[in-house]
């Protein structure tokens, strides 16, 4: 059915645009209404078939996979605002506890290494695997927010995985601590998300 959509449309522009490069007499007002006397109709039905395409082929990748659009589902747009959540956990129990400091990220750096490597390699990954989903249900301006904040979130981790791996151990303090930020801010997007 999808490609059958997409066939549809194709057809749908092809007409649409043979009929739309005809160029009717007059001036004004006239020429418009010549142009719609004329080749309207075959105009009309060629840009209503595109529409009709465009909605078979949406239609059918909805139907073809169910298991993104379930809420329980992880790269449905719940599962993926409820991995912020979790991201945002992970970043705190980096520093839970006690102070980040630079003797203590040299002391455990092994550790915080293969905790921020989980993060990055595995947690962040579910989330933008659901990009698609966040965008049809909560909408384009809502996940430019929560994908803006979520990038700062992403380059700060990753700069502090690669302070410790270049044993920089007085980078990783702040980039850890510009990551939780970011990720708090988009976790503050994420639970006043509205569908839109």
């Amino acid at each position: 059915m999808k490609f059958a959509g997409f066939g549809i449309f194709v057809a749908g522009l092809t007409v649409a645009s043979w009929y739309a490069a005809y160029i009717p007499e007059g001036t004004g007002s006239e020429r418009i209404g010549n142009f719609f006397s004329t080749v309207g109709l075959q105009f009309g039905l060629g840009f209503a078939a595109m529409l009709v395409g465009v909605a078979m082929a949406r239609f059918s990748k909805k139907r073809e996979d169910p298991a993104t659009e379930s809420e329980g589902s992880v790269t449905s747009a719940a599962g993926a605002m409820k991995q912020v959540q979790l991201i945002a956990e992970k970043l705190a129990e980096l520093t839970a506890g006690e102070e980040l400091t630079i003797e203590r990220v040299a002391g455990q750096s092994d550790q915080l290494a293969a905790k921020i490597d989980l993060i990055l390699s595995e947690d962040v990954p579910v989330f933008l695997d659901a990009r698609p989903q966040i965008i049809e249900k909560f909408g384009l301006e809502t996940f430019a927010e929560l994908i803006g904040h979520f990038a700062v979130m992403e380059r700060a981790t990753a700069r502090a995985w690669s302070a410790i791996t270049d044993h920089a151990w007085d980078e990783v303090p702040p980039s850890i601590e510009k990551a939780q930020a970011a990720i708090a801010r988009a976790l503050e997007v994420a639970q006043g998300a509205k569908p839109s």
